[in-house]
């Protein structure tokens, strides 16, 4: 059989090319997510690098008008209204015991899925990253009480990641 790639311009070499992410993008999760791992997006948070799952993420957002509720706990920054739905606007950075961070334009709003019919909760970033994937064996699963909303930690690339247990961020928020 003749190789296809024997008719393309000799200055682009195919034999380098790694097709893996390409093939496992057209394949259905459940698929993809054995052979590379599970998708994370990746985010910075006073300068720290942070990652929640694909699966939990609805979208990144840019800045919007937060309103403030009065008597509402530390954690809560207050409601914004996307596409005429109510979402609650978390701190994550207290939920984290971390020092809040400000709001630049570089900033996103990561709206995250609720199960059910539970309103979307979603929290600010300083900035995104990326997005990648990881496999189980790569993750050092959280077992400190002190830090009940981090679900474990991961090195991509020489960079240590914080990853988010979302659902135990909206587990706590409904009340």
């Amino acid at each position: 059989m003749n190789d296809p790639t024997a008719q393309l311009p000799p200055e682009i070499n195919f034999s380098s090319f790694n097709f893996t992410n390409l093939i496992n993008s057209f394949l259905p999760d459940e698929m993809a997510s054995k052979s590379i791992g599970e998708k994370y997006l990746v985010f910075l948070l006073d300068e720290e690098l942070y990652a929640v799952s694909t699966k939990q993420v609805a979208e990144a957002a840019p800045p919007m008008i937060i309103t403030p509720l009065p008597n509402s706990p530390e954690w809560l920054i207050g409601i914004a209204n996307l596409r005429n739905e109510i979402i609650s606007v978390v701190n994550l950075p207290a939920l984290l015991k971390k020092q809040h961070s400000i709001v630049s334009p570089k900033s996103k709003i990561v709206v995250l899925q609720s199960p059910g019919s539970a309103p979307y909760v979603a929290f600010a970033a300083d900035r995104l990253s990326e997005i990648i994937s990881l496999r189980k064996e790569e993750i050092q699963f959280n077992q400190d009480e002190n830090s009940p909303f981090i679900l474990g930690k991961a090195v991509h690339l020489s960079n240590h990641l914080n990853l988010i247990d979302t659902e135990k961020i909206i587990s706590s928020l409904i009340i």
